[in-house]
């Protein structure tokens, strides 16, 4: 699909805050409408001006130079400490030779991209209070570009437009109360003159919602809530009288956007308090499903649900991936969407209707999902959740795919998903246990530890079909980039930085960094030479909740920074070798045919 962004007006200095170290001007940095349709279709292969490449989210570069054949030859063109250690999920955005990225602690650096000198680094006053608020650590997922503007949410829920040029502030706006605990830690999704954002919160009594903001003045023109309101359609689906108003439901990954349809597709996540079947009954709409709004007024087309009635904590909010399918011999808009609970779903994008539905992981027993979406529950579990008795669950309360961005490559038609073999100890809590409590952590049960370990898989979409599957030690903590050098890159938490054939999943080069990684790559070309980058900071759920289940992870350095790889491609171009023999990162070999 070539999905084309129309134009994006500019607008004028409201306030500033920054410390440029270089002049750089607004024709350097801005970010025109022809650049955005250009990387949108896949003509630009230069830049990357999206958190997931382009508004499908294919996490697709069709740079070639670096490849089986060369993959060697990169080298460690530059890093840069970024500040204090702090958990590190971003992407970095790349245009017209500048990078930005953000901290885990909503702070955006401008910075050179070939050399990572500083040009300006804006250090947003996050209030203190709103760490401690902050379900799964203190994360920022990167910024959005769009004309001047650098755009991004922050852990107090707030959406900001930064000038591209100096870093100074245009506009800043609450989005939700962080009284609340509601939190933005990724990018708006930019649509016409329009951001939208969701928001995070789901363990708290929030009311998820989409909104779209003016990118002109970041006032609100819309928003659309996830759990309907009293008379609304759906609000009967919460069976509990009082249940509804607990909350949930957030919103906390960028959606997608087909232009041809006007559509805006976005994830919902799971409903509150979690892990307490006896509150939640019924399939409690519209939690853990996928959305198709209207992107002029937030009106839902359609929906799926992915789970109903979680009391597992599977939010289904990782992003709907924009792809177009041969199946039975019929071109399909569809969309990919690799969920918390084990299944990878392709669906109709037009009408909503499932295509099918597959397994991606080794075990799962909260239930059984058919190829045409039917769900059979695991009663034994249904019955020890009714009964306040613990229970042993496949996958974790993390999923077998959290937030780690998947990767496309639309001229094969496979879908690479980092995923998480993993199981845990339900232990629900008591009733009494279950009063709401505003801007506190609303749990339904305590755990045992939990078992983790991870895989990447990659599936032939157009099948449904396995083309590889490969097991790691630790868990995949880290987003994925596919490249048209044949390549899949991903980080591992032991801090090393791998590139994998993408036919097979053996290693073919690795890049130790500092710290752990789980962030996610990508890749850009400048003045003929094609870069990697990749943040470099343990963190996120995993190192807050679940630390003693991955003992070998312990000694991993904190840190904060971004690597930056680059490979010549004269010198590539010349040397006509093989890639070199490198240290195989800790993981079992690919497993290779389809299953």
């Amino acid at each position: 699909m070539l999905v084309q962004l129309r134009a994006f007006a500019a607008i004028a200095a409201i306030s500033l805050l920054t410390a440029p170290a270089m002049r750089v001007t607004a024709a350097e940095t801005g970010v025109s409408a022809a650049q955005l349709e250009a990387a949108d279709a896949g003509t630009d292969p230069n830049s990357w001006l999206f958190y997931g490449h382009d508004l499908s989210a294919h996490r697709f570069s069709p740079l070639q130079a670096v490849d089986k054949s060369s993959v060697s030859h990169l080298t460690l063109a530059w890093k840069k400490t970024l500040g204090p250690p702090v958990s590190m999920e971003g992407t970095p955005v790349v245009s017209n030779g500048v990078m930005f990225v953000t901290t885990g602690n909503s702070t955006v650096w401008a910075l050179d991209a070939v050399t990572g000198a500083k040009k300006w680094v804006y250090k947003y006053p996050l209030p203190v209070a709103s760490l401690a608020r902050a379900c799964c650590d203190t994360d920022n997922r990167g910024v959005t570009l769009s004309g001047n503007k650098v755009i991004f949410g922050t852990l107090d829920a707030h959406l900001l437009a930064l000038d591209a040029a100096t870093g100074k502030v245009l506009w800043n706006t609450t989005v939700a109360p962080n009284s609340r605990a509601y939190s933005i830690t990724s990018p708006p999704l930019p649509i016409k003159n329009m951001v939208l954002t969701g928001a995070g919160g789901g363990e708290y009594t929030t009311r998820g919602f989409i909104a779209a903001y003016d990118v002109n003045t970041g006032k609100q023109i819309w928003r659309h809530f996830t759990i309907p309101g009293p008379g609304e359609p759906g609000y009967d689906t919460w069976k509990v009288p009082g249940v509804a108003a607990r909350g949930g439901v957030p919103t906390w990954l960028p959606g997608t956007y087909d232009p041809q349809l006007d559509t805006v597709y976005w994830g919902t996540g799971n409903p509150n308090p979690d892990w307490d079947a006896n509150s939640l009954k019924g399939s409690l709409l519209y939690s853990s499903a996928v959305l198709a709004l209207s992107p002029e007024t937030g009106q839902m087309k359609w929906y799926y649900q992915y789970t109903p009635h979680d009391i597992y904590d599977y939010d289904g909010v990782s992003e709907p991936v924009l792809v177009d399918l041969t199946i039975d011999g019929q071109s399909v808009p569809a969309l990919a969407h690799a969920d918390r609970n084990g299944y990878l779903y392709v669906i109709n994008r037009k009408t909503g209707k499932l295509i099918y539905a597959v397994p991606f992981l080794d075990k799962i027993n909260w239930g059984t999902v058919s190829r045409d979406g039917k769900i059979t529950l695991n009663q034994s579990i249904q019955e020890a959740a009714d009964a306040r008795k613990p229970y042993t669950l496949y996958p974790s309360v993390i999923g077998g795919h959290n937030w780690e961005p998947v990767a496309y490559d639309p001229q094969k038609q496979v879908l690479f998903v980092p995923a998480l073999e993993s199981s845990i100890i339900i232990k629900p809590l008591p009733k009494s246990d279950m009063a709401p409590k505003p801007a506190t952590f609303n749990g339904g049960a305590g755990f045992g530890a939990p078992i983790l370990a991870g895989s990447v898989v990659a599936f032939d979409l157009n099948t449904g079909k396995q083309v590889w599957k490969r097991h790691f030690h630790s868990p995949m903590l880290d987003g994925a980039l596919v490249t048209g050098g044949g390549l899949v890159f991903i980080g591992e938490p032991e801090g090393n930085l791998i590139a994998m054939d993408e036919s097979s999943g053996e290693t073919v080069w690795s890049g130790k960094t500092a710290s752990g990684l789980n962030a996610s790559p990508m890749t850009y070309s400048i003045g003929g030479k094609q870069y990697v980058s990749i943040l470099s900071g343990t963190g996120g759920v995993v190192a807050k909740f679940f630390a003693a289940s991955v003992p070998w992870l312990s000694n991993i350095p904190k840190g904060s920074m971004v690597y930056t790889w680059v490979l010549d491609s004269k010198v590539a171009q010349g040397s006509g070798t093989t890639p070199m023999s490198m240290a195989a990162p800790a993981a079992k070999p690919a497993s290779g045919t389809s299953h």
